[in-house]
């Protein structure tokens, strides 16, 4: 039987006059002077970044901790609580998303798409391929969104697997009214997009900003009303979400029909990669600062979908 030495150590001792970090942050009335001043990761967790085991932050990672992380060393197995195992674990994933969304969405499209003759041959307009960003900014934005939705009413609502399942449910139904009814309201022209864009971003900050006042008075609710009324805040703003895409389709004119599949395949690419970002975002800045991004993202596409309006209406 082999026998390891185990490497535990007292955290705080309040009878010790040895120093150490966490005596210094039980002692010390200026706390945010020590958290700026050390590496490792000792801020409280609160409700927009709420991770217990987060131990070092992004900018302080290195080569040596994370090789640290994935060694087989007995030391290094037990002293993983000391290692930055949840930022190594989101770096590998996101660099598996990257490769597994551009192997099975942007590899297939290059590969099998179907050569033709030249639009320029023609005489159809080229699509701007700058336009694929607004397709990018949309799946970015989306789902990034999602998940912030998610954390946030994980904290109303109290159960993960409830929450998810009236965020997702919410969004997609909420979200498949609004693709169809996109071109059927709010007539057309460069107002409509105007509006639509200043709703999505308006109730994106709003959900942000007043969903601690959401907790405080209905947290009380039973669990029914509380779903409920979760639905009713989500609805609106996944009817809206639900607009953009078809709308940037329908400004795909008859001569750019190849140029969709590449507006899907980038939409969904970028959808998958924002998962992971959204929770490493997260971690960085807070909850808060991913709902603010999103809003912005979406100001973003908006003002890609008004220069693109502007263009095939001189072509």
């Amino acid at each position: 039987m082999k026998r390891v030495r185990l490497t535990w150590k007292f955290f705080y001792d309040p009878l010790s006059t040895q120093q150490s970090i966490y005596k210094e942050l039980s002692e010390s009335d200026k706390p945010a002077d020590i958290y700026s001043a050390t590496d490792a990761s000792v801020k409280p967790a609160t409700d927009d970044k709420p991770f217990f085991d987060q131990n070092i932050g992004f900018g302080n990672l290195t080569v040596q901790g994370i090789k640290e992380t994935f060694s087989q060393d007995d030391k290094a197995i037990l002293a993983l609580k000391d290692k930055p195992v949840a930022e190594t674990t989101l770096i590998a994933i996101f660099i598996q998303c990257i490769l597994a969304a551009g192997l099975f969405i942007l590899l297939p499209l290059k590969l099998f798409r179907k050569e033709g003759k030249s639009s320029k041959a023609q005489g159809e307009y080229s699509a701007d391929r700058k336009y694929l960003f607004y397709f990018a900014c949309l799946g970015f934005g989306y789902i990034i969104l999602q998940i912030g939705l998610v954390q946030k009413f994980t904290l109303f609502l109290g159960q993960p697997s409830i929450t998810l399942l009236t965020v997702v449910s919410t969004m997609l139904v909420s979200s498949g009214a609004g693709s169809f009814f996109s071109g059927k309201i709010f007539g057309s022209g460069n107002k409509k997009l105007y509006l639509i864009f200043g709703i999505i971003a308006a109730l994106i900050l709003a959900i942000a900003f007043l969903h601690p006042y959401l907790y405080e008075y209905f947290v009380r609710l039973d669990l029914h009303w509380r779903i409920v009324l979760s639905v009713l805040i989500i609805l609106p703003l996944g009817f809206f979400l639900g607009m953009p895409f078809p709308i940037g389709i329908s400004m795909i004119l008859p001569g750019e029909k190849r140029f969709t599949s590449f507006a899907w395949a980038v939409n969904g690419f970028f959808s998958v990669i924002g998962t992971v970002s959204a929770i490493i975002l997260a971690m960085i800045m807070g909850f808060k600062f991913v709902f603010i991004l999103a809003a912005f993202i979406y100001i973003i596409a908006m003002a890609l979908a008004l220069n693109r309006f502007r263009k095939i209406n001189v072509i």
